[in-house]
This record gives C-alpha cells, structure tokens and sequence, in this order.
C-alpha cells in the first residue's frame, strides 16, 4: 500500500485542497497534531501529499479540547526548503476567528526533494499561553514514476549523470550529489531504479552504506552492463535514514560517489 493521499492531487477545478489540524492535548507528544481531511471526524491521514500541479492547501485549525484555545502563530506555516510561492501564506480573518490559512505551493523539483512544512500555533490554557508550538512535518512530493493503482512495489526511475570534467554526479539534470544532500522518500514500499551515464559503470558492491546495511533496504540488483541496479525500499523504513554512495569504476579504477542520506519521510498519525 502506498501511504500517500494521490486523489486530491490532480484537482478537476480550482477548489483548495483542505486539511483540519486537531491540537489534542490529551495526547503522547508527538502525537498531538492531527492531519485530517474531514474537520468533523479527524481521523489522522498520512502526511503526505502528491501534487503534479501547483496546488492550494487550505488549513483549518481546531482544538480536541474545549478548555484550551488555539491560534495560529506568526508565521503560521514555515517551509523547508524555502520555496517560491505563487501566492504568500495568509490567514483568512473572521469577526470570532484567525483559525485558517491558505496557500498555494509549486510542485516539487524531484520526487526526492519534496517540500515539506510545518503548522505553528499559540496554544492557552487557564490563561496560560504557550506560543510556538510546532507540528510533525507535512510532506508535498511528486508521485513515484509508476504509481498506477495496485503498483506494489511502486516504481521510481532515476538517471544519474557523471561528468568527466568536473568528477561531479548528477541526478536527472536537476541537481548535483555533493556530501550530506538530503535524498527524501515518501512512498513505501517503492523500488527505486537507478541508471549511470556518462562514463562509469556501477561496481559490483554498487551501494555502499556508511556502516551497517538498513534491514529497511534490500541488497541492489545489477543488469548486465553494470549500468542499471535496482533497489527496494520497505515499509519498515518509515521515519528511519542511512547514509550510502554509489560504488563505481572506470576500467580497473573504482571510486565512490559523494555520500547522500536517505531519509524516509515519517507518515505516522503524529
């Protein structure tokens, strides 16, 4: 099961995208923010969504508890990475309330630089204000390459460039693997298929993790030619991250690739 809301990503008209986020002080930390779509039934949704198209995203802000009251902060909504939005956050006042913001949010660059936000409310309680109180993380992602319904895993090619004159690698012309880039999934489980152009082959160890293999990862396959593997994340990977690169060779000369972690997004009830 791909554990993404993909339906409401492609909008038949211009209506927003609706999310409720239920503070419930009741609740375990970290598990005090619910992402819902139904505001009368907040039934946490995973939290993710999959966009093809820029997107409005409407926020209403509740409260489980009568006695405790909220409030958006100011800012009510920070990214990250920072993003260039059509149109900047606002917060739609009413005469009795400042309790929804709305946006509109470029699609991703790459399926795995997705954007991803966070709520800031100011929460009271007897009088006693707590401010900047700060949500889990709210993933927007473009969806796997192949993510037909019934597609398990789903399916995520990649193509990765190795210029010769600069030794840099690459990912589907839209930005180069340097040292701690951040490669973030939000789709479990997903196969990923990677390709290498440009010179080198992949090694026969074509993956190699800084430490211990993840049991969330299964061991790479390669084709033939050494130009292709394939590599299968599961769902057991949810919210954990691992550090690997790319072995490669050119002749007899083997060399790595800089080392980019591999975060999966965590999509918990949160």
């Amino acid at each position: 099961m791909v554990a993404s809301m993909q339906r409401e990503a492609v909008q038949a008209d211009d209506s927003p995208f609706e999310l409720t986020v239920t503070f419930d002080p009741s609740k375990p930390l970290g598990q005090n923010f619910v992402f819902s779509t139904d505001p009368d039934n907040p039934v946490p949704v995973p939290r993710v969504l999959q966009i093809t198209s820029a997107t409005t995203i409407q926020l209403t802000l509740a409260t489980a508890d009568p006695d405790v009251t909220v409030e958006f902060a100011s800012p009510a909504v920070a990214f990250t990475p920072p993003v260039v939005l059509t149109s900047p956050p606002h917060i739609d006042v009413t005469p009795t309330d400042t309790n929804q913001v709305e946006f509109t949010i470029p699609t991703p660059p790459h399926y795995f630089t997705p954007w991803l936000f966070v709520v800031s409310i100011n929460v009271k309680e007897d009088g006693v204000p707590i401010n900047g109180v700060v949500s889990p993380a709210f993933f927007v992602s473009l969806p796997s390459t192949s993510p037909a319904e019934g597609d398990v895993p789903a399916q995520q090619n990649v193509a990765i460039h190795y210029v010769p004159a600069s030794g840099i690698f690459n990912i589907d012309s839209v930005f180069n693997l340097t040292g701690s880039d951040l490669l973030i999934n939000t789709v479990y489980p997903v196969t990923v298929n990677f390709t290498l152009d440009g010179g080198p082959t992949f090694a026969d160890q074509s993956v190699l993790w800084n430490g211990s293999p993840p049991p969330w990862a299964t061991t790479p396959s390669i084709n033939d030619d050494h130009s292709a593997i394939s590599l299968t994340i599961d769902t057991s990977g949810e919210g954990e991250g691992a550090g690997f690169r790319f072995g490669t060779s050119i002749g007899e000369i083997p060399f790595a690739s800089p080392d980019p972690i591999l975060i999966n997004g965590t999509l918990g009830d949160g």
